[in-house]
C-alpha cells in the first residue's frame, strides 16, 4: 500500500504541490519537518533523502496510518 520511494508523488507532497491537509499529527509533523529542511535545503540529494524518511515512516507505521496513505494517494 505504501508507494516505492520512486514514486513521484511523494515529490509532490514534499513540495507542497499539493493541497493535502493531514489528518494525522503526526504526519503532518513529519511532512512539516521535511518541508522545512527542503525550503533550506532544495537540492535533489535533500529530496531524496527526505522521500527515503518519509517512505521509511509509513511503511514503519503503515497499519495505523492506513487512513491517511488512503488520502495522501489513493
Amino acid at each position: 500500500m505504501v508507494p516505492y520511494a520512486s514514486d513521484p508523488r511523494w515529490k509532490v507532497v514534499l513540495l507542497r504541490k499539493s493541497s493535502h491537509q493531514f489528518v494525522s499529527a503526526t504526519a503532518g509533523m513529519m511532512f512539516a519537518r521535511l518541508q522545512r529542511s527542503l525550503a533550506s535545503d532544495p537540492s535533489p540529494e535533500n529530496l531524496q533523502t527526505c522521500i527515503a524518511q518519509a517512505h521509511a515512516f509509513f511503511t514503519k507505521y503503515e497499519v495505523v496510518m492506513k487512513d491517511e496513505l488512503v488520502r495522501l494517494f489513493g
